[in-house]
């Protein structure tokens, strides 16, 4: 988008997926759309693909469509007035096991002109101690976890940080040296690390 003199009105999206192996790989291919004026899920779509060893195909390529009319407050319902630059689009492959094979999850930008939602985000702890269960009611822009009184930096390993989250698509990260202590979180548009109790599961 360009937030200048001439704004664009609408957005368009190409999502393609890469199979970088040497075997045939099926999934489904998931996509929705969140609005954050609205603050809901809008749009869902899922169909099955298939990507051929080392090669690439083309999930979706168009407009990303716009929030429903009912939910736009006061603009009008002509095609150069649609509006989603408030729109967050979120893809996943999944495998036929169920598991998350990619997710990319796309923001407008420029990233200053968001007024990013509080993710609502709970965090469970598994029996193991060492595996976090992410979940969130709003979508949350590079999410960092760390642990209070962390000197060093290295103490702690994740599997993984400084995520994209999005409502419906939980997610499981793994961390050593944990010992039983507390997980802060940091975030776009809250970049002061806060504790989020656990939900013991």
């Amino acid at each position: 988008y360009e937030f200048g003199a001439f704004r664009n009105v609408s957005a368009t999206l190409e999502v393609w997926a890469s199979n970088f192996t040497l075997s045939t790989v099926n999934a489904t291919a998931e996509l929705s759309y969140y609005d954050l004026r609205t603050e809901k899920i809008y749009y869902t779509a899922a169909h099955r693909i298939t990507i051929p060893p080392n090669q690439s195909v083309e999930i979706y390529q168009g407009i990303v469509q716009p929030p429903p009319a009912s939910d736009r407050q006061g603009v009008m319902r002509r095609v150069e007035l649609e509006r989603t630059h408030t729109v967050v689009v979120h893809a996943r492959l999944v495998g036929p096991d169920g598991k998350t094979l990619a997710r990319f999850t796309n923001w407008p930008e420029p990233y200053k002109f968001i007024d990013f939602p509080d993710p609502e985000m709970r965090l469970g702890l598994q029996s193991d101690g060492s595996s976090i269960r992410i979940e969130v009611k709003k979508p949350a822009k590079s999410a960092f976890f760390s642990v209070p009184g962390e000197k060093t930096g290295t103490e702690i390993k994740w599997s993984d940080n400084a995520v994209d989250l999005f409502p419906g698509d939980v997610q499981t990260i793994t961390v050593e040296g944990l010992k039983g202590r507390n997980v802060a979180v940091s975030r776009l548009g809250a970049e002061r690390p806060a504790v989020v109790p656990f939900d013991h599961v």
